[in-house]
């Protein structure tokens, strides 16, 4: 009798530590799961800021063009601090000139995490100019 009891004592206990382990197998696969989903929510933030600022950079060159006639030419870096990012933002307005009389305003928007760059996008806009002869 006592062999018995024994063995449904060690079996209890088999299975108590199984249920246990499985367990601690499932509440670490929802952390991990939930430190994923958070670091990819925090990516997808991050690019959409960096859409916005690519945006706003280029409202702001096609009107610097529709006042002076010229794109500006700058850069602009907007700290972690700035837009309580994990990343610097840096941001570059600059004009192409093709073969044909068309300039196109280039926006290259970037992340970065210290000096290694996370993200990046472009953004151009074509400037049409008139053609010799014709008025707007």
């Amino acid at each position: 009798m006592t062999g018995n009891y024994h063995r449904r004592r060690g079996a209890i206990l088999v299975i108590v530590l199984a249920c246990i382990v499985l367990t601690a197998g499932v509440i670490g696969n929802l952390v991990r799961q939930t430190v994923l989903t958070h670091q990819q929510s925090k990516i997808e933030f991050a690019h959409s800021q960096l859409n916005v600022l690519a945006d706003d950079a280029l409202a702001y060159a096609i009107q610097k063009h529709a006042q002076s006639g010229t794109v500006p030419k700058e850069t602009w870096t907007i700290s972690r601090e700035e837009w309580d990012l994990n990343y610097e933002g840096r941001v570059e307005i600059s004009a192409t000139e093709n073969t044909t009389p068309e300039t196109t305003i280039q926006i290259q928007a970037r992340l970065f995490d210290g000096e290694e760059m996370i993200q990046q996008l472009t953004r151009s806009y074509p400037l049409t100019s008139p053609q010799n002869g014709e008025n707007n």
